[in-house]
């Protein structure tokens, strides 16, 4: 199901590459991918919790559309995920959330959810997902599905961040190129861009205010009660 697949990718590139550690590697003057991957995972491995505040941007360039959103995003290891983003003009909100065994969007204004199961998460074959790469394993194995080039230096916010590109190696992959922002003080990332549909439409999301290892209930990561959950699987969620 594409939303959902979105879901997964939106995770892996935005929790897998950079998520804090208390002593972050100190960073070169020019990293070679293989360093920047390197110092990514070395973070990677001392993660337990990830809050951020979030600002996503959406365009229609065929169409001249633009589309804000601003919200949140909480995350747990192993892989719990809760992304709230509200449209600035209307206030209508969607709520995707990745639970233990099941991913969600949630739409409060309707109190529906659509619902499909998640891959096991000890399953170790490999696997073009982002999520499976950045959160379940070893960081630098995406160069085993995507081609990954780092871009000179930007500026975002107050911060020089590095751009890593990375374009998808196997022939009609569900997910396009994605370029990511990583923090060389903190490998942490701070802006996420996707291209979809042959790259008619761009998302990118910039994060703030990141809060690291902090205190995280698990019930962020499961449907309130009573919402009308929309199957896309074989069983329905428990609980």
């Amino acid at each position: 199901m594409k939303p959902l697949l979105a879901l997964a990718v939106l995770a892996g590139a935005l929790l897998a590459p950079a998520l804090a550690s208390a002593q972050p590697v100190e960073p070169a003057a020019t990293p070679t991918v293989d360093q920047l991957l390197d110092n990514m995972e070395k973070v990677r491995l001392t993660l337990k919790t990830f809050k951020a505040d979030v600002e996503k941007l959406r365009q229609v360039e065929a169409l001249g559309d633009n589309e804000v959103f601003k919200g949140l995003i909480q995350f747990k290891m192993p892989r719990l995920l809760r992304l709230e983003l509200k449209n600035v003009e209307n206030g209508k909100e969607t709520i995707y959330i990745v639970g233990a065994k099941y991913g969600w969007i949630y739409r409060p204004q309707t109190r529906q959810a659509e619902q499909a199961e998640l891959k096991d998460i000890a399953d170790r074959r490999k696997s073009s997902n982002p999520l499976e790469y950045g959160l379940a394993r070893d960081i630098r194995e995406l160069k085993d599905a995507y081609a990954l080039k780092l871009l000179p230096q930007e500026t975002v916010g107050d911060i020089r961040a590095w751009p890593l590109e990375l374009a998808p190696l196997a022939a009609g992959a569900q997910t396009g190129r994605m370029i990511f922002w990583i923090d060389p003080a903190t490998w942490l990332p701070v802006r996420l861009r996707e291209y979809k549909s042959n790259n008619e439409i761009i998302e990118t999301h910039t994060f703030s205010n990141v809060k690291v290892n902090a205190a995280v209930s698990d019930k962020s990561f499961e449907l309130p009660r009573g919402v009308d959950i929309i199957i896309h699987d074989a069983e329905p969620a428990k609980g």
